[in-house]
Order: structure tokens, then C-alpha cells, then sequence
């Protein structure tokens, strides 16, 4: 039995893994990725302005303290961010 797993072993050769030249790689780095921020891009952000306005809307039976808890939240993210912006040496106004 060990003769039989011996002898599969050897005759089953382990490749090494083929290696990407560098070069191909930071070709590939190199080639211009397209974003929503280019222009022609405004129906595909009136959709997702739509979308967002939609998830952001309160229901109208939504309670007062419901609201105010999501007001508070929405302000110390606020704040979170404007201190990360000022601590990154960003200025937090144009």
C-alpha cells in the first residue's frame, strides 16, 4: 500500500505556480479607470440622488424621538468629520 501512495506521489509532478510579469501588471495599473465624477454622468446621479432621498425620508407616522435620535447622529458624524478633516492639516471651508 505505501509502494502504491509512493509511486502516485511521484508520478503526479507539483507545478510551480506561473509567475505575471511586472511589466503586464503595472500596465494594467496605468489604464484609465472611468468614474461617475466625469461628465455624462448626471442621470446616473439623479438616480442615485432619487435613491438616497428615498432611504432618507422618514416615514410620516416616525416618531419625534425616532427623528431626534437620527438628527444627533447625523450631527456627530458631522462633527467627526470636520475634526478628522482639520486634524488631516485639511481646511474645513473653500
Amino acid at each position: 500500500m505505501t509502494a502504491m501512495l509512493t509511486s502516485k506521489s511521484s508520478a503526479q509532478a507539483v507545478k510551480p505556480p506561473t509567475l505575471v510579469p511586472i511589466r503586464r501588471s503595472i500596465e494594467h495599473m496605468t489604464t484609465p479607470v472611468h468614474t461617475l465624477l466625469e461628465p455624462g454622468h448626471e442621470a446616473e446621479w439623479s438616480r442615485l440622488n432619487a435613491e438616497k432621498r428615498r432611504a432618507l425620508t422618514p416615514q410620516p407616522g416616525t416618531p419625534v424621538g425616532e427623528l431626534l435620535r437620527r438628527g444627533q447622529n447625523l450631527s456627530a458624524q458631522a462633527a467627526g468629520l470636520l475634526a478628522a478633516v482639520e486634524r488631516g492639516g485639511g481646511s474645513s471651508r473653500a
